[in-house]
């Protein structure tokens, strides 16, 4: 009786410890919002990675050159890469932008 007893509890306890597929699969990967380069093709768009897919295809613009992300202006965003430019970072650039020029702004004021 008290073998039956530990045998229920111990398969009690092993069904509800186990977890579903779900729960076992690893997190999601958050890519950076931005990295310390953006990178501008021959058909001067920009794009956010440097191996970016859309690049390859068009073999007219596969040359890329990298320019840091403080010196973007807004003439580089008028041309983005639908394919690896996300929302966030394209508002993300916008902001940069703008802080930039206030500060420039503020600066040529002073003087």
């Amino acid at each position: 009786m008290r073998n039956l007893l530990l045998l229920i509890i111990l398969m009690m306890v092993s069904c509800s410890s186990n977890t579903s597929k779900k729960d076992m699969s690893l997190p999601e990967k958050k890519e950076p919002a931005l990295g310390m380069y953006v990178y501008l093709d021959n058909g001067y768009v920009l794009h956010t990675k440097n191996g970016c897919k859309a690049v390859f295809k068009n073999k007219n613009m596969q040359a890329v050159r990298p320019i840091p992300v403080e010196d973007v202006s807004e003439a580089y965003l008028r041309r983005v890469c639908s394919q690896c430019v996300t929302e966030e970072q394209l508002s993300m650039l916008h902001a940069l932008t703008a802080a930039k020029e206030e500060l420039t702004d503020s600066v040529v004021d002073e003087y």
